[in-house]
Protein backbone atom coordinates (compact mmCIF):
# COMPACT_ATOMS: atom_id res chain seq x y z
CA UNK A 1 0.00 0.00 0.00
CA UNK A 2 1.19 3.21 -0.74
CA UNK A 3 2.24 6.37 1.77
CA UNK A 4 -0.84 7.91 -0.02
CA UNK A 5 -3.02 5.29 0.33
CA UNK A 6 -2.58 4.68 3.86
CA UNK A 7 -5.27 5.81 6.79
CA UNK A 8 -4.32 7.83 9.19
CA UNK A 9 -5.21 8.28 12.94
CA UNK A 10 -4.61 11.15 15.46
CA UNK A 11 -3.32 10.14 18.94
CA UNK A 12 -3.33 12.66 21.08
CA UNK A 13 -2.02 13.37 25.04
CA UNK A 14 -1.75 15.59 27.18
CA UNK A 15 1.12 16.68 25.98
CA UNK A 16 1.12 16.23 22.16
CA UNK A 17 -1.17 15.12 19.16
CA UNK A 18 0.75 12.63 16.35
CA UNK A 19 -0.52 11.14 13.47
CA UNK A 20 0.11 7.39 12.68
CA UNK A 21 -1.57 4.86 10.08
CA UNK A 22 -4.62 3.59 11.38
CA UNK A 23 -2.90 -0.16 12.21
CA UNK A 24 -1.05 1.26 15.10
CA UNK A 25 -2.07 1.20 19.13
CA UNK A 26 -0.67 3.25 21.17
CA UNK A 27 -1.08 6.44 23.52
CA UNK A 28 0.49 7.82 26.78
CA UNK A 29 1.34 4.44 28.80
CA UNK A 30 0.78 5.03 32.00
CA UNK A 31 -2.38 7.23 31.36
CA UNK A 32 -3.93 4.73 28.87
CA UNK A 33 -2.83 1.26 30.03
CA UNK A 34 -6.02 0.02 30.09
CA UNK A 35 -7.16 1.07 26.48
CA UNK A 36 -3.82 -0.24 25.38
CA UNK A 37 -4.03 -3.80 26.96
CA UNK A 38 -7.74 -3.82 25.30
CA UNK A 39 -6.17 -3.77 22.17
CA UNK A 40 -3.31 -5.65 22.57
CA UNK A 41 -6.05 -8.46 23.19
CA UNK A 42 -7.38 -8.29 19.66
CA UNK A 43 -3.75 -9.30 18.47
CA UNK A 44 -3.15 -12.86 17.59
CA UNK A 45 -2.19 -14.50 20.72
CA UNK A 46 1.27 -15.45 19.39
CA UNK A 47 2.26 -12.01 19.07
CA UNK A 48 1.13 -10.45 22.07
CA UNK A 49 4.03 -10.48 24.09
CA UNK A 50 5.66 -8.25 21.82
CA UNK A 51 3.40 -5.51 22.35
CA UNK A 52 3.26 -6.42 26.44
CA UNK A 53 6.88 -6.23 26.58
CA UNK A 54 7.09 -2.75 24.54
CA UNK A 55 4.06 -1.30 26.66
CA UNK A 56 5.81 -1.76 29.43
CA UNK A 57 9.09 -0.58 28.79
CA UNK A 58 11.07 3.20 28.91
CA UNK A 59 9.75 5.67 31.25
CA UNK A 60 7.97 7.94 27.89
CA UNK A 61 5.00 9.96 27.46
CA UNK A 62 4.40 8.49 24.36
CA UNK A 63 4.45 5.17 22.86
CA UNK A 64 2.73 3.35 19.97
CA UNK A 65 3.47 0.03 17.88
CA UNK A 66 2.43 -1.19 14.15
CA UNK A 67 -0.02 -4.34 14.68
CA UNK A 68 1.05 -5.48 10.85
CA UNK A 69 3.86 -7.81 11.79
CA UNK A 70 5.50 -10.42 10.25
CA UNK A 71 7.41 -13.23 12.93
CA UNK A 72 10.50 -13.51 10.91
CA UNK A 73 11.05 -9.85 11.91
CA UNK A 74 13.00 -10.03 15.60
CA UNK A 75 11.36 -6.09 16.34
CA UNK A 76 7.97 -4.49 15.82
CA UNK A 77 7.94 -1.04 13.95
CA UNK A 78 7.49 1.34 16.87
CA UNK A 79 7.62 5.02 18.12
CA UNK A 80 7.73 6.50 21.81
CA UNK A 81 8.81 9.83 23.13
CA UNK A 82 11.32 10.87 25.61
CA UNK A 83 11.02 14.77 27.20
CA UNK A 84 14.49 15.61 28.60
CA UNK A 85 14.00 18.29 30.68
CA UNK A 86 17.62 20.41 30.89
CA UNK A 87 19.37 21.44 34.31
CA UNK A 88 19.14 24.86 34.77
CA UNK A 89 23.05 25.42 34.19
CA UNK A 90 22.01 23.92 30.54
CA UNK A 91 19.38 26.13 29.25
CA UNK A 92 21.63 27.46 26.12
CA UNK A 93 22.49 23.64 25.28
CA UNK A 94 22.97 23.56 21.58
CA UNK A 95 21.27 20.78 19.87
CA UNK A 96 24.67 19.01 17.93
CA UNK A 97 25.83 19.08 21.70
CA UNK A 98 22.99 17.24 23.06
CA UNK A 99 22.55 14.66 20.35
CA UNK A 100 26.39 13.63 21.66
CA UNK A 101 24.74 13.18 24.63
CA UNK A 102 21.90 11.26 23.58
CA UNK A 103 23.76 8.85 21.27
CA UNK A 104 26.02 8.28 23.64
CA UNK A 105 23.63 5.97 25.98
CA UNK A 106 22.69 3.81 22.65
CA UNK A 107 25.96 1.90 23.94
CA UNK A 108 28.52 0.35 21.15
CA UNK A 109 26.19 -1.43 18.91
CA UNK A 110 24.88 1.17 16.50
CA UNK A 111 26.57 3.24 13.68
CA UNK A 112 25.25 6.79 12.68
CA UNK A 113 24.33 6.62 8.95
CA UNK A 114 23.18 10.16 8.63
CA UNK A 115 22.89 13.55 10.95
CA UNK A 116 21.76 17.00 10.39
CA UNK A 117 19.07 19.63 11.12
CA UNK A 118 15.30 19.46 9.84
CA UNK A 119 12.60 21.67 9.20
CA UNK A 120 9.14 20.10 10.02
CA UNK A 121 6.03 22.21 9.90
CA UNK A 122 6.06 23.87 13.08
CA UNK A 123 9.75 23.01 14.71
CA UNK A 124 13.15 23.30 13.73
CA UNK A 125 14.63 19.07 14.92
CA UNK A 126 17.67 17.38 14.69
CA UNK A 127 17.63 14.13 12.56
CA UNK A 128 19.80 11.04 12.99
CA UNK A 129 19.56 7.75 11.61
CA UNK A 130 20.97 5.00 13.36
CA UNK A 131 21.65 1.00 12.61
CA UNK A 132 21.54 -1.06 16.02
CA UNK A 133 23.58 -4.41 15.63
CA UNK A 134 22.45 -7.18 17.40
CA UNK A 135 26.02 -8.26 19.95
CA UNK A 136 27.72 -11.33 18.70
CA UNK A 137 30.25 -13.74 20.50
CA UNK A 138 32.03 -13.34 23.73
CA UNK A 139 33.63 -9.58 23.11
CA UNK A 140 29.47 -8.94 22.16
CA UNK A 141 30.75 -7.31 18.78
CA UNK A 142 28.25 -5.67 16.56
CA UNK A 143 26.63 -8.25 14.23
CA UNK A 144 24.11 -7.96 12.05
CA UNK A 145 21.72 -4.99 11.65
CA UNK A 146 18.57 -5.90 13.88
CA UNK A 147 17.13 -1.97 13.86
CA UNK A 148 16.95 1.00 12.16
CA UNK A 149 15.81 3.80 13.75
CA UNK A 150 15.07 7.63 13.02
CA UNK A 151 15.94 10.03 15.83
CA UNK A 152 14.25 13.51 15.54
CA UNK A 153 15.13 15.94 18.44
CA UNK A 154 13.26 19.35 19.15
CA UNK A 155 14.23 21.57 21.36
CA UNK A 156 11.36 23.63 22.83
CA UNK A 157 12.57 26.37 26.16
CA UNK A 158 14.06 23.96 28.22
CA UNK A 159 13.12 20.79 27.20
CA UNK A 160 13.91 18.57 24.39
CA UNK A 161 11.46 16.11 22.72
CA UNK A 162 13.03 12.57 21.17
CA UNK A 163 10.74 10.97 18.88
CA UNK A 164 12.25 7.13 17.87
CA UNK A 165 10.86 5.91 14.71
CA UNK A 166 12.57 1.88 14.34
CA UNK A 167 12.23 -0.77 12.29
CA UNK A 168 13.88 -3.25 10.58
CA UNK A 169 16.14 -3.15 7.70
CA UNK A 170 13.57 -5.55 5.73
CA UNK A 171 10.51 -2.75 6.23
CA UNK A 172 12.87 0.64 6.41
CA UNK A 173 12.12 1.56 2.81
CA UNK A 174 8.88 1.25 2.99
CA UNK A 175 8.35 3.07 6.76
CA UNK A 176 10.66 5.85 6.48
CA UNK A 177 7.96 7.75 4.05
CA UNK A 178 5.66 7.30 6.32
CA UNK A 179 8.38 8.46 9.53
CA UNK A 180 8.75 11.48 7.50
CA UNK A 181 5.12 11.95 7.37
CA UNK A 182 4.32 11.58 10.55
CA UNK A 183 6.68 13.34 12.53
CA UNK A 184 5.65 16.64 10.19
CA UNK A 185 1.98 16.40 11.92
CA UNK A 186 3.42 16.40 15.46
CA UNK A 187 2.34 19.26 17.74
CA UNK A 188 3.61 19.55 21.00
CA UNK A 189 0.85 20.97 23.52
CA UNK A 190 1.78 24.23 25.67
Amino acid sequence: MENNDLEWKKFTTRELEIMLPRTFIGGDPKKDKKTIEEKIAKIPEKYRIYYKNFFKGENCQFMAADTKIDENDPVITHVHTLVQKLPLFSFGMTMEKYLEEVLKRHGRNFEIVEKGVVALRDYQAARVIINIREKKGPFKKPGEIQQITVIFSIKLKTKFWDFFFATTPARYEKEIPIFEQSIQSIVIKG
